[in-house]
């Protein structure tokens, strides 16, 4: 029997040698009385038996190349696995699949394995087929931009992530405003509690807003985005009236609106820094207030009511001052929720030689000056939905004629509780709805806000 075994390519000629003799021995015991008939078998047999092995050999080689190949896969596939456990966290899982590539098996052993099995395999047997390339099962999760802020509900007016560079965003909103107020306003004076010598003024005022704005965002780099917002205003006011001690003794109501475009306003915000989790985000404001509306000094009143003094006929759309706000946000992201809020100071700036509608002259007026400050929390629900809850609250100077407080002047408070809901429609457009209840008595007593953010 004749031991066959993948041997350099170098010992050929003495593999043939050895296999020669032993076929000799094997076939011809008696070699020196051969014929030439015995000879020619015995070539034929040394033949076949080259050709045999010279058929195993191309085999091994075949098989040394497929388990390399092999190899290799299971190597790329290997290092594929790692890198999304890393993605997802998981180091553990990382340490059990190892750090180093898969050991490759020597030649000879390649080779070894490959000519036992060629060996009782049938000569008729085909080489293995290639390998297919390996397949990537599922979609790797993506990277999170941690350069930019987690997004949130929005239930302030400021956004809380900035328009990437070269990017346009359009907001259609819609704001429904209503609040409600009671006065009692004393002309004369008591002689003793139970006795007024005078009139007694008491109103009960019911106003409702409707304010549709066009907001454009652009992104000149990927820190900084300028904004402008234009917004048209419709404003109600039903004023109930009933002077106490006069002949009538029938409320007086009295109605009047009004509709226009309000104060434009443009606004830049610029990121500081690169934050992440746990690491905050701090962004800078500064907004300018237009006064393109209708103000107060503008509109109809009327002369007559109350006592001269100029009941509005019309609701104005606009404030009549220019502003200047800067301001700046704070983003905090940790898991699973964001912290955020904001502190800004909004300038009034005073007016000089104002007259009204009705011919009274003001001279000069300097609003108050405001200063703001909110702060929330917005939780992810899922991919797509989102919440948010906060609080707003603003302090307004009071104002000055002619460089004095008038009598009765008042410093106003605005506290307002915000919820807020997001969702995703797309991945360029989001649907937004707040929710705002007013706190302190000048502050609205409900506010909703429909925005509809889309990226260009």
């Amino acid at each position: 029997m004749i031991h066959i075994a993948y041997v350099p390519q170098t010992k050929a000629k003495l593999l043939a040698c050895v296999a020669f003799a032993a076929t000799v021995a094997w076939a011809c015991p008696g070699y020196g009385q051969t014929t030439p008939a015995d000879l020619e078998v015995l070539k034929q047999k040394l033949k076949e038996e080259g050709l045999r092995l010279n058929e195993l050999t191309r085999s091994l080689a075949q098989q040394a190349e497929q388990l390399q190949s092999d190899r290799d896969a299971l190597e790329a596939q290997r290092l594929r696995i790692n890198a999304l456990l890393k993605q997802l966290g998981m180091t553990d899982e990382v340490a059990a699949l190892g750090a180093g590539p898969i050991p490759a098996p020597t030649l000879q052993a390649q080779a070894g394995r490959g000519a036992q099995n060629i060996a009782q395999a049938p000569a008729t047997q085909q080489p293995p087929p290639p390998a297919q390339a390996p397949q990537t099962v599922g979609q790797a999760p993506k990277k999170k931009d941690d350069s930019k802020p987690p997004e949130i509900a929005p239930i302030f007016q400021q956004p809380g992530v900035l328009t990437p560079k070269g990017k346009f965003s359009v907001e259609p909103s819609l704001q429904y405003a209503y609040s409600s107020s009671n006065r009692v306003s004393v002309i004369g004076f008591e002689i003793f509690p139970a006795l007024l010598i005078g009139v007694l003024d008491i109103r009960t005022a019911n106003r409702t807003s409707y304010t549709a704005t066009l907001t454009g965002r652009y992104g000149l780099t990927n820190r900084f985005e300028i904004e402008a917002r234009v917004p048209y205003v419709y404003r109600q006011e039903t004023l109930q009236t009933r002077e106490f001690l006069q002949a009538s003794f029938r409320d007086n109501d009295f109605d009047s609106s009004g509709n226009g475009l309000g104060d434009v306003e443009v606004t830049s915000r610029y990121q500081f820094n690169t934050g992440g989790m746990d690491k905050a985000y701090y962004v800078g404001t500064l907004r300018l207030k237009t006064r393109t509306g209708k103000d107060q000094f503008q509109v109809d009143r009327d002369p007559d009511f109350p006592r001269g003094g100029g009941r509005l006929k019309q609701q104005p759309t606009g404030t009549g001052f220019y502003g200047v706000q800067p301001g700046l946000t704070v983003i905090y992201p940790t898991d699973p929720a964001v912290f955020f809020g904001s502190l800004s100071y909004l300038w009034n700036i005073k007016r000089n030689n104002i007259e009204d509608s009705i011919g009274r002259k003001f001279g000069t007026v300097d609003p108050g000056d405001a200063v703001s400050f909110n702060f929330g929390m917005g939780l992810s629900l899922n991919d797509r939905a989102s919440f948010s809850i906060g609080y707003d609250h603003s302090v307004f100077g009071k104002t000055k004629v002619n460089g004095a407080v008038p009598a009765g002047e008042l410093t106003t408070q605005l506290g307002t509780l915000l919820l807020g809901y997001s969702y995703k429609l797309s991945a360029k457009t989001n649907w937004n709805l707040s929710l705002g209840i007013g706190v302190t008595k000048d502050a609205p007593d409900v506010q909703l806000t429909w925005r509809l953010p889309t990226t260009f």
